[in-house]
Formats: structure tokens, sequence, C-alpha cells
């Protein structure tokens, strides 16, 4: 985990939190504030460079008297036990349910425990608001900073929205997924040809449009509509994918990491081969990944299976909702000329560039990458790390825009 021996390091997280600027802004997007810092830590930045940091992205950001933020009020009593239910999904009252889960961590007395009881209540529902929720809980834990984890939970809460498919099949039982025998990028080459799944995403996503649930976000109107409308699709196609991992002489634990991990692997392949240079939710894909790998070790056997289970499917989900971008293009780093020096020279450029309102999305990127490496630094996806890095430091962050006639953008 990220060190918190620093006591500045603690003191920015805290300074920064959502009691300063609030969770979202410009309508619906996501405060990265907490994952900038934490990722900047992570990549050797000073405490100089991650104040600039701060400072910079705190000018994007709106603070909770803001009059979008009507109501909200950080220093707000923790809502009950009752509201808290009650308001799951509804995206009000974030600093009540903020404030309940810090009062939660109170009683669990420990970051792990107050997670394995709480985040799968709400494991369903990874993919809201572009898994930007799971995306604060993860970096959270990985600081061991406490209001940082309590807002990626109540983030969870506010904005969840679930994967919906049939319990009572057989077929969607836990124990099916990743039981098959096709390699994940055939299944989603096979996905990006399936002309009815994409029908039922375009359709769906103008309905939820119409609803007004989402504030002209096209890339959520779409994803809900895959999540809410053809999870045992989503389902099928997961437990077709062969997971090249067998338990052997492993813990339970040992295989559950190792699975998280091959995730991560997964979702930086997908961005590093997409055609799509640098896509902007792809990008998501791989630091949500390492994201969940952080809280894994946290969950008993079943939520944790549960839990990626259900973020594969948002994976797939969200190429999907990106126009599924074809996967074709080439990694030329070859894995054994990778070094640290190779990580040195990536890094010093990537913290010599000016700020830029997507930079805290490069950060992140690199610093997921560089982390499998130095794991593993004998990977055969050594260099497929190395190439994913640069991409995102030499290519503009790029959006799909489907064409205007469709009415979702």
């Amino acid at each position: 985990m990220a060190t918190n021996s620093d006591p500045w390091f603690s003191d920015i997280l805290e300074e920064y939190s959502t009691k300063k600027y609030f969770i979202e802004y410009n309508g619906f997007m996501s405060n990265h504030m907490a994952h900038g810092i934490v990722a900047l830590k992570d990549l050797g930045a000073s405490q100089e460079k991650i104040g600039q940091f701060a400072i910079w992205c705190g000018q994007l950001l709106e603070q909770p008297d803001h009059p979008d933020h009507a109501g909200e009020d950080p220093n707000t009593v923790p809502v009950s036990e009752q509201e808290l239910k009650e308001l799951l999904g509804k995206r009000k009252s974030f600093y009540g349910i903020r404030n309940k889960y810090i009062k939660k961590l109170n009683d669990y007395g420990s970051l792990e425990e107050m997670i394995k009881a709480e985040f799968p209540k709400l494991s369903r529902g990874l993919g809201c608001v572009a898994l930007h929720g799971l995306i604060q809980l993860g970096y959270g834990l990985h600081a061991t900073h406490g209001s940082v984890v309590c807002e990626g939970l109540a983030y969870l809460h506010h904005s969840y929205h679930a994967l919906v498919f049939d319990e009572t099949k057989a077929e969607n039982g836990i124990s099916n997924f990743g039981k098959g025998g096709e390699d994940i990028l055939d299944i989603l080459r096979e996905m990006r040809a399936d002309s009815t799944l994409r029908q039922s995403m375009l359709d769906g996503a103008l309905v939820i449009k119409k609803s007004g649930r989402f504030l002209g976000s096209g890339f959520s109107n779409r994803f809900a509509a895959l999540t809410e409308n053809c999870g045992d699709v989503l389902i099928k196609y997961g437990n077709r994918i062969n997971i090249p991992l067998t338990k052997d002489s492993l813990t339970e634990a040992e295989f559950l990491t190792k699975l998280s991990d091959w995730l991560i692997d997964q979702a930086i392949v997908v961005y590093k081969l997409s055609e799509r240079a640098n896509d902007f939710f792809l990008l998501h894909g791989v630091t949500s990944a390492w994201s969940l790998r952080q809280i894994i070790p946290c969950l008993n056997p079943k939520d944790a299976m549960d839990a990626m289970r259900t973020f594969t499917c948002d994976l797939m989900a969200a190429y999907l909702t990106v126009d599924a971008p074809a996967l074709t293009k080439i990694s030329t780093t070859m894995a054994e000329t990778v070094s640290d020096k190779t990580w040195k020279d990536i890094i010093d450029k990537l913290l010599a560039l000016e700020l830029d309102p997507h930079e805290e999305h490069l950060f992140k990127l690199v610093q997921v990458c560089y982390t499998q490496w130095t794991a593993n630094k004998f990977s055969s996806n050594a260099g497929v790390y190395v190439d994913a890095a640069k991409e995102c430091i030499d290519h503009k962050m790029a959006f799909c825009t489907y064409s205007e006639e469709l009415k979702l953008d």
C-alpha cells in the first residue's frame, strides 16, 4: 500500500477531501482529487509536485455550497440505517451517506472489517458513474485513508446502479464464471459483432435518455441499458471466458489475488490493443481493475468472486458502450527489454508534463502499469505495460462519439 508514514500525505488527502470539494462537478463529472494524489505518491512525486496538483485540480472542482449541490452539507448528521437503505442509488444526500460510513468505520474499528461487511452490499453496482466509486474506494484503501475509503463507499451507495440478471437460472450461478474455453479477447470480438446486443443497447439508451435519469451522459445511458436489460447476456458471455488459472497448491486467498491480477492485465491489454488510442473509458477499466485488486483481500471468497464476475461484465459492457473499437493494435516492446531504466524514463517524462485537464488519468494509468511490472518483472505482459504507459502519454484522451442521428451524446 502507499506509505502513510509521511504525515503530510495523509494530511493533504484530508485537506482536499470531499469536505472541501464535492464528489461531482460540471453536472455529472467525478472528483478525481484523491486518485491523483495517491498515484503521484506511488510514482515518487515530491510533496511540492503533489501540492501543485491538488491546487490545480481544485480549480476544476466545485465546493459543497455550489448551486448545483443544493441541500448538501459536509457537516450534516449521518443518515439512519433505514435512510441509508432508502437512499441506495437515489443520487441524494451524499454527505449524510458519507458521514454514516465514517460512523460505521468507527464502529468496525478497521478499514478491512468495514469493507468486508459493507462492500458486498454494493458490489453489484461497481459500474455506476463510470466506475468512479470503485476507483475512489480502491485508492483510499491503498493509501489506508479512512476518509477516502468512506467517500468511495458513499459514492457507490449514492449512485448505485446494479448489474441485473436472473439469479434463479442455474447457468447464472457463480460457479460457472470463467469456466469456458475461450480467450477473453475472442469473446470481446464476438460481442463486437453481436448486432442484436448492440441494438438492444442503443434502443434502451434512448429510453433511458428520455427519462432524464442521467445528465446528458451518452456513456451512462448506454451502460445502464446493457447492465439493466442485458445482464443475462453479459453473464453468458462471461461464463464462456477461460480464466487460465487453477488453484492447485494455492490457498483460496492466493488464487483470488492471482485472479484479480489477471483481470488487471486483461484491462490493460484491451486498452492497449484498441484501435482508438487512449480511450477514456477503457483507461477507466484499467484503473478500476487495479482498484478492485486492493479490495479483494478484504473479502470472503464468495463475495470476492461475485465482485470479480460483476466487474468482468462491467468491463465487457464498457467496451460495447464505447462502440467496441477493434482490438487489432500490437505491442511493439519486447518483454525482455524492459528494465528499471525504462520505467524511470517514462515516469520522469510523465512528471515533467504541464498539468492539463486529463493528466490525473495519465498518472493513474502509468502507476497501474508500473505497479504490475514491479510485482512481476518477468511477466510476458511487460512490454504491454510499457506500451500502454507510453500510449497514454503520447496520445490525447479519446472519447467515443456516436452519429448525431442516434441522439445519444
